[in-house]
């Protein structure tokens, strides 16, 4: 099997690659995996938004950070059974992000946007949309099908009965970015806001699709080391045939946020390439992502 190199090691400043796994449906791929080394600048952003007011409630300030579940109270204001007592830890792993629908999507309702959630086992979408305040999400929606304990199970029920009533929504500023959802049956949902990668570079990302062999591999410029083959995957246009590239590509370079199992995976990344002049390589950023389409009847390298 032959393999092309992407040799990051070999730069001399800020040589991590950031990657990330895929939770959820995003864009299609843009260029090629050769073109995934061209050495730029970047200078990362602080969070903003910081200032003593209520943000605008529009789909730029939703889509601007990751959200994490801080507070649960049912419409007499108590604690939501099934997210009481949790740790701050186990709240952190409820996790809620927004972007814009792509074409896969398209099969998930008809809503312009898309909304991806997940308490830590199995994610979740569906499409919403904004009118003044208030978010409408659609009826349908899709998600993943790993088996979860009894517990997450409860979880992931009662995230999505409350995630599909329609809501009003409010973002504080102060003293952190806060998201409030009121549903329509006045239970109220506190999410934190983190900055997206978006947000902190300060730049649009190019998204890939790469599909992750299951065995690593010998490093060909350490042997003593492993090294992961990714190739890149497509979807036609119109018939969303998964078209998955034959050249296998080794990373020469840690994955910052991938856990790698011995199983066949694709994951979802976005590039950044911004410009300035503090670091010389592209940017490689997690998505809260799962691909829905992935097929298991490929290839794997021997």
């Amino acid at each position: 099997m032959q393999t092309t190199i992407f040799d990051l090691s070999s730069l001399k400043k800020y040589s991590a690659v950031i990657f990330g796994i895929a939770c959820f449906i995003l864009g299609a791929c843009q260029p090629p995996m050769t073109s995934m080394t061209r050495n730029v600048s970047i200078e990362t952003k602080g969070q903003t938004n910081q200032a003593n007011q209520n943000l605008t409630v529009n789909y730029e300030n939703l889509m601007s950070y990751k959200w994490s579940l801080i507070n649960a109270e049912n419409n007499k204001g108590e604690p939501i059974a099934e997210f009481n007592n949790l740790s701050d830890k186990q709240k952190k792993q409820i996790r809620l992000t927004f972007q814009k629908r792509d074409e896969a999507q398209a099969l998930y309702g008809d809503k312009p946007h898309f909304m991806l959630y997940s308490i830590g086992c199995n994610t979740m979408g569906k499409g919403f949309k904004l009118q003044g305040n208030t978010l409408a999400t659609d009826t349908a929606g899709g998600g993943t099908t790993i088996g979860c304990g009894k517990v997450e199970r409860k979880m992931e029920h009662k995230m999505s009965e409350l995630l599909g009533e329609d809501s009003q929504l409010s973002i504080s500023s102060s003293p952190q970015v806060t998201l409030t959802f009121i549903t329509q049956n006045n239970n109220k949902l506190v999410w934190a806001g983190e900055a997206t990668a978006r947000t902190k570079y300060g730049v649009e990302p190019t998204l890939f699709r790469l599909q992750v062999a299951p065995q690593m591999v010998g490093c060909e410029n350490d042997s003593s080391k492993s090294c992961l083959l990714v190739r890149e995957v497509h979807y036609e246009e119109y018939t969303g045939k998964q078209i998955i590239d034959s050249q296998w590509h080794m990373i020469i370079s840690s994955i910052e946020g991938y856990q790698h199992e011995n199983a066949l995976s694709t994951i979802v990344v976005e590039r950044y390439r911004p410009t300035s002049e503090k670091v010389i390589h592209d940017v490689w950023v997690a998505t809260e992502s799962v691909d829905y389409m992935i097929k298991s009847n490929t290839q794997i390298p021997k």
